[in-house]
C-alpha cells in the first residue's frame, strides 16, 4: 500500500525542523538519507577533521556523496578538502543525523 499522504508529511515535518536538512529520505523509521549544506566554519577543512571520515567516526554517519556545484564525489576521501558552498550527502540513524544537522547549523 502506497501513502503519498503520509510519505509527504513526513517528508514535511522532517524539512521544517530540521533547517540544516532541506531534503531527507527516510528508508526505515528510524534510519534515512539527507542533504546538508556545509557551514562556512568547515570550509578548507578535511571530512576527518570535522569528525566525518568514517562511519565509525565521531557522529557515525557515512558520508555517501559531496556535492560541489554541478559535480558529485561519490564516496569522498576522509581527506578531502570541503570548500563553500558544498553539499553532504549522508546517511545514518535518524538520532545520528540529527547530531550533524546540530553541528552544521552552528
Amino acid at each position: 500500500v502506497v501513502s503519498p499522504e503520509k510519505e509527504m508529511g513526513s517528508r514535511l515535518a522532517h524539512t521544517m525542523f530540521r533547517q540544516a536538512m532541506p531534503d531527507y529520505l527516510s528508508l526505515t523509521p528510524s534510519y534515512g538519507i539527507g542533504l546538508m549544506k556545509l557551514p562556512v566554519s568547515f570550509i578548507n577543512k578535511s571530512l576527518k577533521e570535522i569528525g566525518l571520515g568514517g562511519a565509525r567516526d565521531r557522529y557515525h554517519a557515512a558520508v555517501l556523496a559531496l556535492r560541489r556545484s554541478r559535480n558529485v564525489i561519490l564516496s569522498p576521501d576522509e581527506d578531502e578538502q570541503l570548500q563553500e558552498g558544498d553539499w553532504l550527502v549522508l546517511a545514518g540513524s535518524d538520532e545520528q543525523l540529527e547530531k550533524v544537522a546540530g553541528l552544521l547549523s552552528e
